[in-house]
């Protein structure tokens, strides 16, 4: 499955919630050699109750708007990222 997601690197603390088809991701890691791409790998591995070895960054490895392909079934993974709560306003602007 593919997936759109959005991250936010260097916040106060961790997030994840849904955005339109995607995700918005706010990060403790800072975009440093790869580290924030390990963290978002790692985080959402774990929110998402995955190995990590199933979630890979394709495309926007330097970005902050990024492509991921995750090899688990899509029909597994729809209830899991439905079940996130919507990006709400306040977040895009706290830290």
């Amino acid at each position: 499955m593919r997936l759109s997601v959005r991250v936010k690197p260097g916040a106060h603390r961790d997030g994840i919630w849904r955005e339109g088809e995607g995700l918005f991701v706010r990060l403790r890691s800072v975009p440093k050699d790869g580290e924030a791409n390990t963290y978002l790998i790692s985080y959402l591995s774990g929110s998402l109750r995955l190995p990590p070895s199933v979630v890979k960054i394709v495309k926007g490895h330097s970005s902050l708007y990024k492509v991921l392909n995750i090899d688990a079934p899509e029909q597994d993974l729809r209830p899991m990222l439905s079940g996130l709560p919507m990006v709400p306003q306040t977040t895009l602007f706290d830290d």
